[in-house]
């Protein structure tokens, strides 16, 4: 068993099977309040973006990890959940 922790990485690319029929590709941008939910940020190819609602997530593939920088002004960001 690993101890490790996994988490999505900003300009990471995904694929992310939502409703266990309609797959999605694209690189993490971030996260965003939908509503009463959380939603995924992605970005897909010519510049789409699409909000993916946590709950709709069957799996998530990672196809390349992506590399960023935390800019200290983002650090205490955080979700808003109105």
């Amino acid at each position: 068993m690993t101890t490790e922790k996994f988490t999505l990485n900003v300009n990471g690319k995904y694929l992310i099977r939502i409703n266990e029929e309609e797959d999605t590709i694209g690189v993490f941008r971030g996260y965003s309040a939908l509503g009463s939910d959380t939603a995924i940020v992605i970005e897909m190819d010519g510049g789409r973006i699409r909000l993916i609602p946590v709950s709709q997530v069957v799996y998530i593939d990672v196809l390349s990890s992506g590399e960023f920088e935390i800019k200290d002004s983002d650090r205490n960001r955080g979700l808003y959940y109105g």
